[in-house]
C-alpha cells in the first residue's frame, strides 16, 4: 500500500500567514493615515491660532505721544488736584506742536486725533505727585481710536516714496498749492515737521 502525503495543510498555513501579514500592513497604513490626518489638522489649527493672535495682538497695544506740559499752578486746586481740566490741557499742549493750524475746522480735526481720555495719565501723575504742579513735566497723551488704528496700519495702507523733484509750496488763504510734481489725490507730502494731503488739482497746481 502506498501512502501519499497531502500538502493542503501547508497551503492553508501559508495562506493564513499571508492574511495576517496583509492585515498588519493594512493596520499600519491606517495608523499612518491617521497620524497624517492629525498632523494636517494640527497644522491648520496652529495656523488658525497664529492668525487669530496676530490679528488680535494690536488690540493690546496703544499709541501715545510724549510732550512737555506746563503745569501752571493757576490751573490747579492744590487741595483737589484731580479736579483739573487735564483733557483741555492735553489738547492745548498738543496744539502747540502745530502752530500753523488756525482755522476752527483744522483745530477740531487736530483735537480729534487725541482720545477723550488723553489727559487721564497726566491726572494720575499729578494726583500721585502734587509736587508736579507749577513745574514742566513730560506726559503721554493717548491717541484716538481712529488715529491709533491708522498708526497700526489697520485703516489704510501707506506707501512711502522719496520725491524725485523739488516741490514748490505756496499758500493762498487756507489752501496750499503744490507744484513741481504730478501727485494723485490722497497723497501725503511731508513738509518739515508737518504734512499736507493732496485733495485735487486747480489751475495746474495741486491743492491741499
Amino acid at each position: 500500500m502506498t501512502e501519499i502525503a497531502l500538502s493542503k495543510p501547508a497551503m492553508i498555513k501559508t495562506s493564513t500567514t499571508d492574511l495576517i501579514a496583509k492585515r498588519y500592513r493594512t493596520e499600519r497604513r491606517f495608523r499612518m493615515y491617521g497620524l497624517a490626518a492629525l498632523a494636517v489638522t494640527g497644522a491648520f489649527l496652529l495656523f488658525l491660532v497664529l492668525d487669530v493672535v496676530s490679528r488680535a495682538a494690536p488690540a493690546f497695544t496703544e499709541h501715545t505721544i510724549t510732550m512737555p506740559v506746563e503745569l501752571a499752578a493757576s490751573d490747579f486746586d492744590p487741595s483737589n488736584p484731580a479736579a483739573g481740566d487735564y483733557t483741555g490741557l492735553a489738547k492745548e499742549t498738543f496744539r502747540t506742536a502745530f502752530p500753523t493750524i488756525s482755522s476752527r475746522a483744522d483745530r477740531k480735526a487736530l483735537n480729534g486725533l487725541l482720545s477723550s481720555g488723553a489727559g487721564d495719565d497726566l491726572r494720575d501723575a499729578v494726583v500721585s505727585n502734587p509736587a508736579l504742579i507749577g513745574t514742566k513735566a513730560e506726559a503721554d497723551f493717548l491717541f484716538s481710536d481712529e488715529a491709533d488704528l491708522y498708526f497700526k496700519g489697520l485703516i489704510t495702507g501707506v506707501t512711502r516714496q522719496k520725491g524725485g523733484t523739488p516741490l514748490t509750496i505756496s499758500k493762498s488763504g487756507e489752501v496750499y498749492q503744490i507744484s513741481g510734481a504730478d501727485l494723485p489725490a490722497g497723497t501725503v507730502v511731508r513738509v518739515f515737521d508737518g504734512a499736507l494731503k493732496v485733495t485735487g488739482g486747480a489751475s495746474g497746481a495741486l491743492t491741499t
